[in-house]
């Protein structure tokens, strides 16, 4: 990786490589290394042009255009073209969580599309994961529900709400934020790169 030269396993000769690495990973690697469970050395090499992914429910606005985007897509594959995405539908949509994000998003409508009739998706034409899905408010929920909850999800949208929140009260400072949460700045800036926020917020 430093010097573009690889030697081949059994081999005696080095060989120039031209090539360019890209990786990608769903984890916290910077505070993996820190912690000793991914090499830092490693991390370092990898560590040129990070770019950040925020998940599809933290960009919900770019739903509908995804929605258009493979509906129109699947359509023509289909020959179902003109789709209609009814508000019903696009609503159970908007508020679904998508843990599987884009790739899980064209799926459904490719599975929507392929079961449509009379010229638009209904409700009844999305998985049933998907379509019995009720968006709660963190804040609303007190006790477990009968059915479970996906608690993971219910943590990160409750701090990602929470953190808005803090920087909207804040002008956008990171400071006042983390004091707001009771975090240190460390902590709090962590927690931005973690949602893919960091770019809303500003040093003091």
């Amino acid at each position: 990786l430093d010097n573009n030269v690889i030697t081949p396993l059994g081999g005696t000769e080095s060989i120039s490589v031209d090539v360019r690495l890209v990786s990608a990973t769903n984890r916290d690697l910077e505070q993996m290394s820190k912690e000793g469970t991914f090499r830092e050395d490693l991390y370092y090499r990898l560590n040129v042009i990070p770019i950040q992914m925020p998940t599809l429910r933290e960009r919900r606005d770019d739903i509908p255009l995804l929605v258009h985007h493979f509906a129109k897509m699947y359509g023509e594959r289909f020959d179902r073209p003109e789709l209609k995405v009814p508000e019903d539908v696009m609503k159970v949509l908007m508020g679904y969580h998508w843990p599987g994000n884009v790739r899980e998003l064209g799926n459904v409508i490719e599975r929507a599309v392929a079961l449509s009739h009379e010229g638009q998706f209904h409700v009844s034409d999305l998985p049933a994961n998907v379509a019995s899905h009720v968006p709660e408010s963190p804040a609303s929920i007190t006790e477990l529900p009968e059915v479970g909850i996906d608690l993971e999800n219910l943590v990160e949208e409750l701090e990602i709400g929470m953190i808005r929140e803090a920087l909207e009260r804040t002008n956008n400072s990171r400071k006042k934020s983390a004091a707001l949460l009771g975090l240190t700045t460390r902590s709090f800036r962590y927690r931005l790169q973690k949602y893919g926020l960091d770019g809303s917020a500003e040093d003091d």
